[in-house]
Order: structure tokens, then sequence, then C-alpha cells
């Protein structure tokens, strides 16, 4: 009989965090953040959860790079350790 896990691991976009960006649009990221929280809260009757938020969206993309002198490679760079590092 295989053993139900007791505890998992979640990694969400930081791309989540940029709700509201898009004003007058109907906000699609909006939506599927407010149903995931809804999985989470009943996922969280069964198991031990933890959250990794990604940090790939916050040069890269974003007209602040460019302005600091980041580069577009930089910016990968950026946020592939932020996500690490959360």
């Amino acid at each position: 009989m295989k053993q139900k896990p007791k505890a998992i691991l979640i990694k969400i976009s930081g791309e989540l965090f940029s709700c509201g960006k898009r004003a007058h649009q109907f906000d699609d990221i909006a939506v599927f953040a407010a149903q995931l929280m809804a999985q989470l809260i009943e996922l969280k009757k069964h198991v031990k959860i933890g959250i990794v938020v990604g940090g790939g969206n916050f040069f890269r993309g974003s007209i602040d790079g460019p302005s600091l002198g980041i580069s577009p490679a930089s910016a990968h760079e950026i946020g592939m350790l932020a996500t690490i590092m959360n």
C-alpha cells in the first residue's frame, strides 16, 4: 500500500504578484491566483504545504532592468538566483 505524502513543496511563479498591472482588462492571472488559493486552503487540510515563489520576473521584461543597466542575460540570471534563494 502506497503511503500518502505528509508534506509537499509547490513552486509558484512570481508573475502571480503582478496582478492589477493590466488596468481595464480582464485579469486572468488574478482569477488563477484566487482559484489556486482556494485549492491550497483545501489541500492544507490534508498535508503540510511549503511554497517557493519564483523570482524570474523582477527584472526580466520590466522597464527597470534596462534603466538600471541590466542586460537581458543578467536579468535572467538574477531571476534564477532569486528563485533559488526563495
